[in-house]
């Protein structure tokens, strides 16, 4: 396991400075609203290290009043909106958006990362959530060494599924050699 401390510290220097800050009264909301405790690592980023806007993605998705993806919707707000997110485990939280309607999702306590793609689903079919290959602590040491890629959704042999890390990481490399 990865220690936290390190982790939270190379975080904060990649972090810019100025970040808006959580009290620990908002994030027991916030485990209010999703009825689980948010896994430590995750209570430590919003405490110490500000209401999101950092980290993978297009930033951590924040609190209440915190960082926002382009609609304009907070991790409690997307939480709020379970109906939108037909099939949805349980106790899940919105971590980051990465642009063109994908997310990542943390279980909470377990710090089970799952993804959401839409781009590959048929207008007739629920979009799945799909359990990727990390916890919160290898994903975001994947973000910190540069390893990290979106989630990605594919549809094989009739039925949706997650890309494996190395999948991805191969497809990532094959677009990176065709634009050589």
């Amino acid at each position: 396991m990865i220690p936290y401390d390190a982790l939270l510290h190379d975080i904060k220097v990649r972090t810019s400075a100025g970040l808006s800050q959580v009290t620990s009264d908002d994030v027991a909301e916030a485990e209010r609203l999703i009825g689980a405790p948010f896994p430590t690592l995750l209570r430590r980023l919003y405490l110490e290290v500000g209401n999101g806007g950092f980290g993978p993605g297009l930033g951590l998705l924040g609190l209440a009043g915190g960082h926002t993806d382009d609609l304009g919707r907070c991790a409690s707000d997307i939480h709020a909106s379970h109906g939108q997110w037909p099939g949805r485990p349980e106790h899940v939280w919105a971590l980051c958006h990465w642009g063109c309607a994908i997310y990542s999702f943390v279980h909470c306590p377990s710090g089970r990362i799952f993804g959401w793609d839409p781009n590959v689903v048929e207008p007739e079919d629920d979009v799945p959530f799909f359990e990727q290959q990390y916890t919160l602590e290898t994903w975001l040491a994947a973000w910190l060494d540069g390893s990290l890629r979106q989630p990605w959704l594919l549809f094989e042999d009739g039925d949706y599924r997650g890309a494996t890390v190395a999948e991805t990481e191969s497809a990532h490399r094959g677009s990176a050699s065709d634009t050589k």
